[in-house]
Formats: structure tokens, sequence, C-alpha cells
């Protein structure tokens, strides 16, 4: 009979703890991150204020171009922050570093997809927020519907943002013999390029109702990354 006492359970291994355990993945990287982060919403507010006096000093009538700027800059700087972070944490191998942790594999990735996800979405409303301001101040916007453009613009920089995050996972896949999964992919990938492109270029985005379509690219590439993450085999390059 053995008389060893049972291992005790990981606590990690339940939902409620992994949950956690997401939250503080993401935490951390927002707190590594902070001084970028507020570095680079602050410039986008800078930019807005220096296009601002340049237009005033052109043409004095358009005095309300600061508050539409300011937050299409805000919902853009969110792209350059997520390209950023992730750039860091690949040129770092932040990935491995996680993984050597007791940490397990499926909360790395919800915490890689989820942490992208928020900082975009902190922008889109970071600049809501600043046309709420505008509209309680009763500041006519130069826009008859400045909330679509904003809509517009999450989505186009949304998929750009994650698009950077792919790379190293397709590489991955290729590497372990996956080159069909990762052509499929690819084409797949240039499906919604197109899509966007077309929305970009033939005005498909001025369709009534299709503006409140362009963010699916992004949530579709976003979701793809996450799947892609956790087939990957090995994540030692």
């Amino acid at each position: 009979m053995n008389d060893q006492p049972e291992p005790r359970a990981n606590p990690v291994s339940s939902a409620k703890d992994t949950t956690v355990s997401v939250w503080a993945l993401i935490g951390l990287t927002l707190r590594y991150n902070r001084r970028m982060i507020l570095t680079s919403y602050g410039t986008a507010l800078l930019l807005a204020a220096l296009i601002q006096a340049v237009v005033i000093l052109v043409d004095r009538r358009q005095e309300t171009v600061f508050v539409l700027m300011a937050a299409v800059l805000f919902v853009s700087a969110s792209m350059f922050i997520g390209i950023t972070v992730n750039a860091n944490e690949v040129s770092e191998r932040r990935l491995r570093l996680l993984l050597v942790l007791p940490i397990r594999r499926r909360t790395v990735g919800w915490a890689r997809f989820l942490t992208p996800l928020l900082i975009q979405l902190a922008g889109f409303v970071g600049g809501l927020l600043i046309l709420a301001i505008q509209h309680l101040a009763g500041i006519e916007s130069i826009l008859p519907r400045p909330e679509r453009a904003l809509i517009y613009i999450a989505g186009l920089t949304g998929f750009y943002l994650f698009v950077p995050m792919l790379f190293p996972d397709l590489g991955s896949l290729w590497r372990d013999g996956r080159k069909r999964l990762v052509v499929v992919l690819a084409v797949v990938m240039g499906c919604c390029v197109a899509a966007l492109g077309w929305l970009q270029i033939s005005g498909g985005w001025k369709i009534p109702g299709m503006i409140y379509f362009t963010p699916l690219p992004a949530v579709f590439l976003a979701v793809l990354s996450l799947w892609v993450f956790f087939r990957r085999a090995s994540y030692a390059r």
C-alpha cells in the first residue's frame, strides 16, 4: 500500500485561476510597455494640436478639426502600440521565457491574443470619448457622422496590427512541415487584404451599413492568430 500523499493539483489548471493568470500576463505586458503607451497617446494629441494650428493659419473657418484628428490619431496610435509591443516580445524572446515558467500554453496564447485587442479597444473608446466631449460641448464636427470614421479606421488599423503577429507562427508551421496549411492561410489573409483594399480604393465604405463590416477582417485575423498559435509544434524559434 502506498502511503505517499497525493500530489496537490496545480492551481493554474482551474478555469478561474487560468483566467486570473491571463489577466496577470496582460497587466504585466502593459506595465512593461507603459512608458511607450503613454508616449504614443500623448504624441497623437500633440500631432492633432499641430494640425489644428496649421489649419487655423490656413483657414480659420475649420476651427474644430482638432477634435476629429485627436480621435482618429488616438485610434491609429493603438496600432503603433500593438505592433511595437509585439516587436519587443519577438526581439526579447519573451514567448520562450514565459513558456519556461509554470504557465500553461493556453494561458500564454490567450494573453497574447487579448493584449492587442484591448489596446485597440482602448484607442477606439478613447476616440469615442473625445467625440462625446465635443458633442457635449456643442462643438460642430466637420463630418456628419464622425464615429463612422473611427469604426473604419479601427477596422483597418486592427487588421494591420495582427498581420505581424501571424508571421512568426506561420514560419513555425512552415518549418514543422505544414506548408500546405501555411499556403491556405496566406491565401485567406490575401483575401482579407483584397477586401480592405476594395473598401479603401473603390469607396465601398460609403455604402450604407458597409462601414460596420470593416472591423470583421481584423476580428477574423485575431481569431486566426490564436488558432495558429495553438497549432505550433515548437516555440524554440
